[in-house]
Parts: C-alpha cells; sequence; structure tokens
C-alpha cells in the first residue's frame, strides 16, 4: 500500500488553476508516485485565517503518495510545487516528516508565505 509522503494544503478557490500549475513543474519521477488534488473536506473560511494553524482548513489539499519512504527526490518535488505556488501568489503549507528540509520550513509558521493568502482566495 502506498505511503503518504506530504500534504501540501493550498488555499486558493480554484482547483483548475492548482492542477495547472501541477502540470507546468518538472517533477523529478525517478520513482513511481502518484498525486492526488482534492477539495479539502474540512474547508472553513474562517478557521483558515487563524495563524499558524488555520493552513488545515484551506481550499485545496494536495496528496503526494509512494510505496517507499520519502527521499531526496520527494523533497525536491515538494519543494519544487510549493515554490510554484508561492511565486504565484498562492498559499500553500507543507504538512510531513521533512518539513525543515523545505524551503520557509514547508510555510507552516512563516508569516511570509501566509501572507500570500490574502493575495488569493
Amino acid at each position: 500500500m502506498d505511503k503518504l509522503i506530504i500534504e501540501i494544503y493550498i488555499n486558493c478557490s480554484d482547483i483548475n488553476k492548482v492542477e495547472y500549475l501541477v502540470s507546468e513543474v518538472n517533477l523529478r519521477r525517478n520513482v513511481d508516485f502518484d498525486l492526488l488534488i482534492e477539495l479539502n473536506s474540512d474547508r472553513d473560511s474562517v478557521k483558515k485565517q487563524i495563524f499558524p494553524d488555520g493552513f488545515l482548513y484551506f481550499t485545496i489539499v494536495l496528496a503526494y503518495y509512494k510505496e517507499t519512504d520519502y527521499s531526496l527526490d520527494d523533497i525536491y518535488n515538494s519543494t519544487l510545487l510549493l515554490e510554484k505556488y508561492w511565486s504565484n501568489n498562492i498559499c500553500a503549507i507543507a504538512c510531513c516528516d521533512f518539513e525543515d528540509k523545505l524551503p520557509e520550513k514547508g510555510g507552516y509558521k512563516s508569516e511570509a508565505i501566509y501572507n500570500l493568502m490574502t493575495m488569493n482566495n
């Protein structure tokens, strides 16, 4: 069974835009992995504004699964995804075992990243 490697909570009301931005990123495909992008069942427009844990209530969740534990390629891919969203003024926060290895520690507790929320709903 596939293991959850990372979840990226994304504050964007347009799931098509989220999917399109993934397609623009050149992810390393050295290992098999699956990406699942879906509406967050816990999304809440009020709770998402609470810093720093409001990200759990963002509109969209991108989940990254594979059969083995995370590797350097997974850190690389996660970094590309986060930076793609951030460069498009979309607040995205990573939840994983390797947050400390990601830029801005995955965005958690980063006011600069969280402030992107005011730019995009």
